[in-house]
């Protein structure tokens, strides 16, 4: 506690709160004040239902928020039953989710929920949806300019994306860290492209650096502010970067405008439409979270993602062994 005294001469006692000021805390701790903060909110909202059927008559809902799917078409499945308890009452995607798989027996106690997801993301990334594109270098994913999904589509994702983090399960999926910021506002830039789409950034590169001639810059080049994408089908998309843009010559004189505006188009305007809705429906999950307020960028990504790098020996050095395993046994190696 701190104490100041008013202008009365009265104390006054300010809380502080380490939550409050973030920055001196590490993420375990920060995911610790996050899980109790969603479970606090899984509350109130059970407790809400049950004022709302006592005093006001409504019939007691479901306390949780179940999913009942088949094993079939998971994501598809899924993303029908979150849309339509989105448009009855969205306050039911609050709920602590409980997933349950048909003809399966079985309670679901945060194992079949974070299986659900692995499957969901499996089918979202590997079944011919075109949300997102894989960079085989980077190995991560990115949106999708030539998407052929609807803005009502991206959003159901942004909310199951929501859905997963307010019910602490990590998805099996990797993200460039322009990803993240967006998540908090900010817009991609030409330096972003050196993790997001690095073949790009260094073709971009060699376009700014070139010390020829105007003649030379052009007969190595030959571009003007028209660019081309292949959809999923192997067909060239073209997109011009600026009206006309088939029609300009990029020259070393306007080379600069050419470049940001190539990279302003991959990481924002490109996939504008489709990165407003997936934010709309994460958002729409963690609106009230102190999702903005606790975590950096990068601290996001963990969260949402997990780490990129596991530390074996610090799980070695932590665990303990039981039922006549030890370090040394085969399958512990």
């Amino acid at each position: 506690h701190i104490y100041s005294s008013s202008s009365s001469s009265s104390l006054k006692k300010q809380i502080f709160s380490y939550l409050a000021n973030s920055f001196f805390l590490d993420m375990t701790k920060k995911n610790l004040g996050l899980y109790y903060d969603n479970k606090i909110k899984m509350i109130r909202e059970r407790r809400n239902d049950m004022y709302m059927s006592i005093f006001e008559g409504f019939l007691l809902s479901e306390p949780y928020l179940k999913i009942r799917l088949s094993r079939n078409n998971i994501l598809r499945e899924a993303l029908t039953l979150i849309e339509l308890q989105d448009q009855e009452n969205s306050s039911q995607l609050r709920k602590q989710l409980v997933v349950e798989f048909e003809n399966e027996q079985g309670i679901d106690q945060g194992g079949v929920s974070k299986e659900f997801f692995h499957l969901a993301i499996d089918e979202l990334l590997n079944k011919g949806y075109t949300f997102f594109v894989f960079d085989e270098q980077t190995k991560l994913y990115w949106f999708n300019p030539c998407t052929l999904e609807s803005e009502k589509e991206f959003k159901l994702i942004g909310i199951l994306f929501g859905i997963a983090i307010y019910n602490n399960v990590i998805l099996d999926v990797q993200f460039p860290k322009i990803f993240f910021r967006k998540l908090m506002g900010k817009r991609g830039t030409f330096e972003d492209l050196h993790e997001s789409h690095p073949q790009l950034h260094q073709s971009l590169r060699a376009v700014l650096e070139f010390e020829g001639t105007e003649r030379e810059f052009e007969d190595t080049f030959m571009l003007n502010f028209q660019i081309s994408l292949t959809d999923t089908f192997g067909s060239t998309v073209n997109f011009n970067l600026k009206e006309d843009g088939d029609k300009l010559t990029v020259t070393k004189e306007n080379r600069q405008e050419f470049v940001e505006l190539y990279a302003d188009f991959m990481l924002n305007q490109g996939i504008e439409q489709s990165f407003r809705a997936f934010k709309r429906g994460f958002m729409k999950m963690t609106i009230n979270s102190p999702l903005n307020r606790w975590y950096l960028p990068e601290e996001l990504e963990v969260l949402i993602c997990g780490s990129k790098v596991l530390d074996w020996k610090s799980l070695q050095s932590s665990t303990i062994y039981d039922s006549g395993f030890d370090k040394s046994h085969n399958y512990i190696k």
